[in-house]
C-alpha cells in the first residue's frame, strides 16, 4: 500500500463512526441539486463527491502589438478548480490539507442532458484552500445552506468527452 493510500486509511479510521469506507459518496445537500461527480485518487483508493457547483478555466497571457510575434505564444495559466460539495466530507480534506498530500488525479464527470454531458480529468492536484460554509436562507420558507468550498490548485486539464 502506497504512503498515500495508508495515510488515507488511518485519516478514515479516525473519523467520526459512520464514516467506514475508503470511498466517500456524499449526497447533494440542502435545497442544491448535484451538477457532478467528482472523484479523486486511483481505482484501489478513492474519495468520490457530489457537486453542486463548480467552477475552472484557462487564461492566455496575450501579448498584441507590433512587436508581437504571436497572440500568446501557448503560454496558458490554468484557474483553479473549485468546487461545492457536501460538508459531511470537510474532515476528511481537512486531514489531507494538513498532512499536504495531493492527488495525482481527479476527474470531473457533470450531470448535463444528453448532449451536455461532459468529463474532465485533472493532474497533480492539492487543495490550495478548504472552507467550511454555512448561510442563511434568503426567505423565511427556505432551508439554510452548509457545503465544503474547496479550492485546488492542478498541474494539467483535460476534456474526456
Amino acid at each position: 500500500m502506497s504512503t498515500f493510500a495508508g495515510d488515507i486509511v488511518k485519516i478514515l479510521a479516525g473519523l467520526v463512526a459512520g464514516v467506514t469506507t475508503l470511498v466517500l459518496c456524499v449526497p447533494a445537500f440542502g435545497q442544491s441539486v448535484s451538477v457532478g461527480t467528482l472523484t479523486c485518487g486511483d481505482a484501489a483508493q478513492q474519495v468520490r463527491m457530489d457537486v453542486s457547483y463548480y467552477n475552472f478555466g484557462s487564461q492566455e497571457m496575450l501579448s498584441l502589438g507590433s512587436q508581437s510575434s504571436g497572440a500568446g505564444a501557448g503560454k496558458v495559466t490554468f484557474e483553479p478548480l473549485e468546487i461545492h460539495t457536501s460538508l459531511s466530507v470537510f474532515p476528511v480534506l481537512l486531514q489531507l490539507t494538513q498532512m499536504g498530500e495531493h492527488f495525482s488525479t481527479c476527474t470531473l464527470v457533470t450531470n448535463g442532458g444528453k448532449h451536455e454531458r461532459a468529463a474532465f480529468e485533472f493532474t497533480l492536484l492539492a487543495i490550495k484552500s478548504l472552507s467550511a460554509v454555512g448561510e442563511a436562507p434568503a426567505r423565511d420558507d427556505a432551508t439554510p445552506s452548509q457545503y465544503t468550498d474547496v479550492l485546488f490548485e492542478y498541474g494539467a486539464m483535460k476534456p474526456l468527452y
